[in-house]
């Protein structure tokens, strides 16, 4: 009898199949055999949803190894939502908590037909011994959505605190809906295709349909997830300060944001998550929502006793990341969660490299709020204070990378120089304002104007003899207009040599020809910026 009859019959199933399957392996054909996605009749059995299949196949010592979407057998029970199946595999002796390894298998063409060969050049799963480190079937759940099977699996003994190869619990994954592990561009298993979350049913709604539709789609979703994150929340056993393997807790996930941030991180410090907890990088709940913005989550931390002056590894406390993202209430909330007496310590500290508040916020590359810089401002945080690399707000303002000039860019210089900022200000190099800012994607003509009006010298040179007009030319950023404006008003030279004997022009040749990172933005700028040089001469 051929050997594939059996596998044949599991995997195209039909009318009769599960009939013929049955009699089959009654009459001792060979059960442990493969298909090219090394899947063997019981993997086909439980997609079937054949129960009395899976019994036979079990009775018999079927494989359990898992195919290339790194599933097994008794996990493809939680795809299926089969209860009755998933008991057949406990009664059997196969442990509740029967785990996988993810590894990436790449399809190749050999001989005719397509085989996977994992990344390390094996062309099966290897079968490793158990370890105590995996994903069970209980991640499957949580992480897919299904109440069903989180429920039995919990039920009939799983652990809630099992650890996969990073240290992810199931609670970690049903709040997070994702996991960590191997990637490869192209390649997806079961694990991480957002095909088999249940989040995919919003993707059935046909645009033509009511809003109620959908609303009523993601209500139910919100409902299944939050069933299941209670199921683990009530187990006796589970962990709640359990961490990965890059210290993130239950509390951390919920901090980041997502569906009701705010009530998930009452619940869980209900059930005793520690509010100050730490991650490897020494980030706090109240770091994480701070730098995603997630101003509900800061508000209930801050209630629940978060201290925003606590800084991460580098001394970067809540005030600081909600300044990178330049979100005005979640400041004010830090602010004024801070008692008087430590409020001034709290406005002007720094993190391990000198920054403070204002650098923190100035030197973000998203468009700098100018209603942000006005409130900080208010409360003389510190504007002429030098970084460890020596730098003020306002240069790190100038130096920062934007893609373009903003409409508020002058305005916010205005402000800063209003509060006293310093406009002689030079880098160890002897780089002033007007050097930075002729180098930034800021640089505009009324903004050099109103660096000009507040005493910056336009004209001033660097230790190494060069203008602003050089720096321009070495960042391959100025426009026809700012250059007539630097050579028109301000009188720069575009022939003058630095203290190496090179001109502006020199400097745009010299940048254009190098070699760049194929990533890096806007390659060709130095060629329009010698295009520009070139008939700034000729008219010359």
């Amino acid at each position: 009898m051929p050997r594939n009859w059996l596998l044949l019959a599991a995997k195209h199933g039909g009318a009769q199949a599960e009939a013929t399957a049955e009699w089959l392996i009654e009459r001792g054909v060979c059960i442990d055999i493969w298909d090219a996605d090394r899947r063997n009749p019981l993997h086909y059995a439980v997609l079937n949803g054949w129960k009395r299949c899976v019994q036979l196949l079990l009775q018999r010592g079927a494989s359990l190894d898992p195919d290339v979407d790194n599933m097994t057998p008794f996990h493809y029970t939680v795809k299926t939502n089969a209860e009755e199946i998933a008991q057949a595999f406990l009664d059997a002796g196969t442990p509740v908590d029967t785990l996988v390894t993810r590894d990436i298998y790449i399809p190749v063409y050999q001989q005719g037909r397509v085989v996977y060969v994992r990344r390390d050049g094996a062309q099966y799963p290897v079968r490793e011994a158990r370890t105590e480190k995996g994903l069970t079937a209980l991640h499957l759940a949580t992480l897919t959505g299904s109440q069903r099977m989180t429920k039995f699996l919990l039920d009939h003994g799983a652990n809630p605190n099992f650890p996969s190869d990073h240290g992810e619990t199931p609670l970690h994954l049903a709040l997070r809906r994702d996991l960590y592990g191997p990637e490869w561009p192209g390649i997806v298993d079961f694990w991480n295709d957002p095909m088999f979350r249940i989040e995919v049913a919003l993707d059935y709604v046909e645009l033509a349909d009511s809003e109620g539709e959908y609303c009523s789609t993601q209500a139910w979703i919100y409902e299944a997830r939050s069933t299941i994150i209670s199921l683990l929340l009530e187990h006796p056993k589970v962990d709640i300060n359990a961490q990965d393997v890059f210290g993130i807790s239950s509390l951390h996930i919920a901090a980041r944001g997502g569906d009701s941030s705010e009530s998930m991180i009452r619940k869980l410090n209900e059930k005793g998550a520690k509010i100050s907890v730490r991650t490897k990088k020494d980030e706090t709940p109240l770091h994480l929502a701070s730098r995603n913005g997630n101003v509900d989550a800061v508000t209930s931390l801050l209630t629940l006793g978060a201290d925003p002056m606590d800084g991460d590894v580098n001394g970067v406390n809540a005030l600081h990341y909600a300044a990178q993202n330049g979100n005005l209430r979640i400041i004010q909330g830090a602010v004024n969660h801070k008692p008087d007496a430590s409020l001034e310590t709290f406005l002007k500290s720094k993190d391990n490299h000198g920054q403070n508040v204002l650098h923190h916020l100035l030197s973000s590359n998203i468009e700098v709020d100018i209603t942000v810089v006005d409130y900080l401002l208010k409360w003389s945080v510190g504007i002429n204070d030098l970084d460890n690399a020596g730098m003020s707000p306002m240069a790190k303002y100038l130096r920062a990378f934007v893609l373009c000039a903003g409409d508020d860019d002058p305005e916010v210089l205005r402000l800063m120089f209003e509060c006293g900022a310093n406009p002689a200000f030079e880098t160890e190099e002897g780089l002033g304002l007007a050097h930075l800012a002729a180098g930034s994607h800021r640089v505009s003509v009324s903004l050099l104007r109103t660096l000009a009006s507040w005493g910056v010298d336009l004209r001033a040179e660097d230790k190494q003899g060069r203008t602003a007009l050089h720096n321009s030319a070495i960042k391959g950023n100025p426009t026809e207009n700012i250059l007539r404006f630097l050579c028109d008003e301000i009188r720069l030279s575009a022939g003058l040599r630095d203290a190496h004997g090179k001109t502006p022009l020199d400097y745009a040749v010299e940048m254009g020809q190098k070699e760049h990172h194929p990533n890096l933005f806007d390659p060709d700028r130095w060629t329009r910026t010698e295009k520009l040089l070139r008939g700034l001469q000729e008219e010359l």
